[in-house]
């Protein structure tokens, strides 16, 4: 208790207190004239509850795309990179972890471009992430360098977002024309 009364006289006691019966109340100590310390009990229970099932259903949707087979890459309507998938990961790669830093359809198309044989398809994608008016989904077909070949589907979202598909048709090109595209 004493911990407690000293913090709150400096004014640097801030807790988040969880009781048995499930509420959540944050509970902050300040200090008032004459050595009396006021200490302000908010009841925060509501913000938890909707956080943490907005976390929960993050987690489910992520466990979801993941247990798809096809690649899939979301971009938000300002172009950035917003959800992708293991299967997506496994096709690229994995990108380098930038911490809040924003990838946006620029950095993935060149990223993807190191990886793919030489195709106008990935600028088409970033007009079409970057357009807002008459967008509709189309599909388009393109090889990796390892001779793979993928075919993708970009689709228009809600709010101007747009998913992209990548779908692997397990074709292999000769050897003679890996070659040609490594070169």
């Amino acid at each position: 208790m004493n911990d407690l009364l000293e913090a709150a006289q400096d004014g640097n006691y801030q807790e988040t207190w969880t009781l048995p019966s499930g509420s959540v109340y944050s509970v902050s100590g300040r200090p008032h004239p004459d050595g009396a310390v006021a200490f302000l009990f908010e009841d925060i229970t509501a913000e938890i509850t909707l956080t943490r099932r907005f976390r929960s259903e993050m987690d489910l949707m992520q466990s979801i795309l993941d247990k798809l087979a096809d690649g899939v890459a979301v971009f938000a309507d300002d172009g950035t990179l917003a959800f992708t998938n293991y299967a997506y990961h496994q096709l690229w790669g994995e990108l380098d972890e930038t911490g809040f830093e924003v990838t946006t359809i620029l950095d993935v198309t060149r990223s993807w471009q190191d990886k793919c044989a030489a195709t106008p398809i990935l600028g088409e994608i970033r007009e079409f992430i970057e357009t807002r008016e008459n967008r509709a989904e189309w599909n388009a077909n393109f090889q990796m360098r390892t001779g793979e070949e993928v075919n993708c589907t970009i689709s228009p979202m809600q709010n101007g977002a747009t998913i992209i598909c990548f779908a692997r048709t397990n074709a292999r090109i000769r050897q003679g024309d890996l070659e040609k595209i490594s070169a």
